[in-house]
């Protein structure tokens, strides 16, 4: 054993503090190192009462536990809050025996003061990382019972932090999984080590009020002066399941599409080649799924269709188009040729990397022989317009005029386009002509009519018959009209009148002769309608425009002997 000076030394300059208080908690010892870490002489010291050099918090904390110490005799790893001198603060953790007289009442106590104020900062960076970490952070002794716990574990499970620490991890769980949870636990702390999250386990929590959320743990031992403890990070995967869920719906949507949609798809590689098509596709172009998986797109097109094809395809992959939509043609098993509407478009990985292409093919050839019978038609159509005596033109529900194939009149000298008749013909027949079509798109119901327009002096007559047009649906949405010119028409029958009127004035003044005649067989005098008798010439006078000249008939002169020589 070594001498008492030695023994001094060795409790003065021990890297911990030493201190005794007695039975009031009044300081009768005080090592060196204590003295220094608080900042006070010694004199200054002894005889001061603990709870004077104690933080409110701790002060409290050394009454509840002194006067069981004094009876127990011991205490163990008590947490304190010290006050130094200059006002700042030196946690430190105490352990204290019992000095007792022969008789056994308390004389002082005997204690060992740590300072923590390194373990401290450890304590408040590892706290720092707890409470930053995004996840739920449960720091858990072999027991099972929570250690630590930071703020995100109190908003994911509903709990406040005073009701989490202490308790069995297991209040976490779901009923029936805590018992086989608290068997890997025991596991777990058998050999600690580094658990992934996700590692192959489907795992669930539950909140305060009973509800259940599916998450991920991962596990990391953490090694203390007191043993393993473990850290778990829980994650919330409830957003992630939807998303799973509404990506395997998604995949699902798109694998019934293309598998089962009337358009032909195909997954295409970068150079042509088919890597997926659908029975719509080999339906279309009559090849089955090995035939085609086995050709290509070009393999399929019309040979004077695939420069085009190969150029855009470039394009589309070198990122110069996002994606292109062509018609053209192929050649089905059968030499038939048809035409298609193609779209391609690019598939990328995660990273942005093309992959493939998605092509949608339409068979459009039943769809490009009607539009040839439309253009056909519709030219047809043109033609006979342009050269009929008819102008056609739509005015829509306003009753502005749309659309007009040949201008005429006030038409050909302004812009009538998105005007009325009361703005192009104006006065009364500009109303009249509005009144009717409003009616008709009223009604529904077409009608005929006849109208004159005067622009700069000039009038044409018109026969005008206004119809309804309607929409797919067979709304009204304007009108239809068609104006006949008449104007010659108009002017031919007046003509005509003027002739008949003449006619008739001539008639007027011709007397005709005619029924039966009584005449005298000897003198020829006629007998009027009055009973009359006339001479012939009075008669014919009388009775007609003609006037007469006196003479003798070559039978008279030749029987009067008064016939010429010839």
């Amino acid at each position: 054993m070594g001498t008492l000076e030695e023994i001094e030394d060795l409790y003065n300059n021990a890297p911990c503090g030493f201190h005794s208080l007695d039975k009031n908690g009044v300081f009768v010892r005080v090592n060196e190192t204590e003295l220094r870490w608080l900042g006070y002489t010694r004199d200054e010291l002894i005889g001061k009462n603990a709870t004077d050099v104690l933080a409110p918090e701790s002060v409290k904390i050394l009454e509840d536990n002194f006067a069981r110490f004094i009876v127990e005799g011991s205490l163990r790893d008590l947490e304190l809050q010290m006050i130094r001198k200059d006002g700042s603060l030196l946690p430190v953790l105490v352990s204290a025996t019992a000095v007792r007289d022969p008789q056994g009442n308390f004389v002082m106590s005997r204690s060992i003061l740590y300072d923590i104020s390194e373990r401290k900062r450890q304590d408040q960076k590892f706290r720092g990382l707890l409470e930053a970490a995004p996840d739920a952070m449960v720091v858990m002794n072999p027991d099972g019972r929570i250690a630590l716990a930071n703020a995100q574990t109190e908003r994911m499970f509903g709990y406040q932090r005073e009701e989490l620490l202490d308790q069995h991890v297991e209040m976490l769980l779901p009923e029936r999984y805590r018992q086989q949870h608290t068997d890997h636990r025991t596991d777990y702390f058998r050999q600690p080590k580094v658990r992934p999250m996700g590692a192959g386990l489907e795992l669930y929590g539950r909140r305060k009020d009973g509800t259940e959320f599916p998450v991920e743990i991962s596990l990391s031992p953490l090694q203390t002066d007191d043993g393993y403890l473990a850290v778990s990070a829980i994650r919330d995967i409830t957003d992630r399941k939807r998303m799973d869920e509404a990506l395997r719906e998604s995949e699902e949507r798109f694998r019934r599409v293309f598998e089962e949609g009337p358009l032909g798809l195909a997954l295409v590689a970068r150079d042509g080649r088919f890597l997926k098509v659908n029975s719509a596709l080999c339906r279309m172009v009559g090849y089955s799924e090995p035939e085609l998986i086995a050709t290509s797109l070009a393999g399929l097109t019309h040979p004077d269709d695939r420069q085009t094809d190969v150029e855009l395809a470039k394009q589309l992959f070198y990122g110069e188009i996002p994606f292109y939509q062509i018609p053209k043609r192929y050649v089905k098993n059968s030499g038939e040729i048809i035409w298609v509407d193609l779209t391609r478009s690019k598939i990328r990985d995660s990273a942005g990397t093309p992959l493939y292409a998605l092509v949608m093919i339409e068979d459009i050839t039943e769809r490009r022989r009607a539009d040839e019978a439309l253009r056909v038609s519709e030219e047809r159509f043109r033609v006979a317009l342009k050269n009929a005596p008819v102008t056609v033109f739509n005015q829509d529900h306003r009753l502005r005029y749309i659309w007009i194939n040949s201008a005429v009149m006030a038409w050909a000298a302004e812009d009538y386009f998105g005007r009325t008749d009361a703005e192009i013909v104006g006065g009364e027949e500009g109303a009249r002509l509005m009144a009717i079509k409003q009616e008709v798109l009223q009604r529904g119901i077409g009608t005929r009519t006849e109208t004159a327009v005067t622009f700069m002096g000039e009038t044409r007559h018109f026969d005008l018959t206004v119809e309804p047009l309607r929409d797919a649906q067979g709304v009204v949405v304007g009108v239809t009209c068609a104006a006949i010119d008449v104007t010659a028409l108009k002017q031919a029958v007046a003509e005509r009148e003027v002739l008949i009127g003449d006619l008739k004035e001539a008639l007027a003044r011709v007397k005709m002769l005619s029924g039966l005649l009584p005449i005298c067989a000897w003198c020829k005098k006629i007998r009027d309608e009055q009973g009359a008798w006339s001479p012939l010439e009075t008669y014919i006078s009388l009775h007609s425009e003609a006037d007469f000249t006196h003479g003798m008939c070559p039978d008279c002169l030749q029987s009067f002997g008064w016939a010429t020589q010839t």
